[in-house]
């Protein structure tokens, strides 16, 4: 099974790759604006206030968003979630479906291996992949915050709303993953009822924490 997960991995190597790019370019790109966001707060306090409240909800804004950096941060880390969602869908699905794709499923289950193992390497080999991607972007972006916003985060509070990240790809990955393989043998896709169910999850979990911690960097985070 380890030269499974090892396959995998080189298989997926580059494409990794790029994806971290482009997760770590786009923080980058939403940081830079932070130096002119928080030099101009009240212009936009005022701007932000014309537009009705349903609004800045739908997009995770808040009149204290941008305050601060952690609050600037909050509404940043929404569109890499989404960013990173994509990628976690596309690597569950195409790491299975690549092998009926290829021709090779059936050559791949002439080994002496159980159909257990082989899906179980690929599901290692998936989280193997969301990790690094995740290990690299939590490095990589407290650099940036301070080199490109001249700011400083909380540890803490960077960490607590970047771990949602990982538990978003890591869930959406699984779950496309599980619904390749079930939806294949009783020609059945359950795809979008996972998804719903757990962007319905989030929903809940989201409302409760802005309940929880009203007024605080926690209200700018919607769901998309």
């Amino acid at each position: 099974m380890k030269n499974m997960i090892v396959h995998e991995l080189r298989q997926y190597q580059k494409s990794t790759i790029i994806w971290i790019i482009f997760l770590v370019a786009g923080a980058a790109l939403y940081l830079s604006l932070f130096p002119a966001f928080s030099k101009e707060t009240g212009t936009l306090l005022k701007v932000l206030e014309g537009y009705p409240l349903a609004f800045r909800k739908a997009l995770g804004i808040t009149l204290i968003s941008f305050a601060s950096i952690s609050g600037f941060y909050s509404f940043v880390i929404t569109y890499i979630i989404l960013a990173g969602s994509i990628q976690a869908m596309i690597l569950g699905t195409s790491i299975v479906s690549k092998e009926e794709r290829g021709k090779t499923a059936e050559f791949l289950l002439t080994k002496p291996v159980r159909r257990s193992q082989i899906l179980t390497a690929k599901l290692v080999a998936a989280l193997i992949l969301i990790l690094i991607t995740n290990i690299v972007y939590l490095i990589s972006v407290p650099l940036l915050i301070n080199a490109i916003a001249g700011a400083t985060i909380v540890p803490k509070t960077f960490l607590l709303l970047s771990l949602a990240l990982f538990f978003c790809s890591t869930i959406l990955s699984s779950f496309r993953i599980f619904d390749f393989c079930v939806g294949f043998k009783n020609k059945v896709g359950f795809g979008s009822v996972f998804d719903n169910s757990f962007w319905l999850l989030h929903s809940r979990y989201t409302r409760l924490l802005n309940r929880q911690y009203s007024n605080t960097i926690f209200d700018t985070i919607q769901i998309f």
